[in-house]
């Protein structure tokens, strides 16, 4: 008994047998997508993007409260294959408040790292954080460091 598409036809064989095929279109249909499936490109490139603050959680020596023109400095490391651009945000938590981040800006090869200084200024008794962020400009990676930092 014949079957009838718009590219193929086959008819099944007595007996349960295999359909015999009846056009070399649906041969094609059936076995492209498993040519492609298996099939290997003849090269293939994986591109990486990363990126990490250190330190994470550390903890400076207690200041003084209402103070203010404290530094840190966090280290930058691209993580990723490719070059990278970064932006370099600090938020101050609690009583901390961050005056500033030189450079705002990094750009650094694969395996590269810089550093970036911070200044901060205290509030009133008590404990903060520092907090620098980096943000790739190319991709969605991203990372930050911290220091604690006790107020007295």
């Amino acid at each position: 008994m014949p079957f009838r598409g718009a590219d193929f036809s086959f008819e099944l064989g007595t007996n349960g047998a295999w359909p015999m095929l009846r056009t070399r279109r649906f041969a094609a249909a059936l076995f492209l997508p498993l040519a492609l499936l298996f099939s290997q490109p003849d090269s293939t490139e994986v591109i990486s993007a990363g990126v990490s603050v250190s330190p994470d959680r550390a903890t400076t020596e207690a200041r003084t409260a209402e103070t203010g023109g404290h530094k840190l400095s966090f280290t930058v490391t691209n993580n990723g294959t490719e070059t990278d651009t970064y932006e370099l945000i600090c938020i101050g938590v609690g009583r901390v408040s961050c005056d500033g981040v030189n450079p705002t800006h990094a750009t650094l090869e694969p395996g590269q790292s810089t550093t970036i200084a911070v200044t901060y200024d205290v509030k009133q008794a008590g404990a903060g954080l520092v907090r620098l962020i980096a943000f790739s400009e190319s991709s969605l990676a991203r990372d930050d460091g911290t220091y604690r930092i006790p107020v007295k």
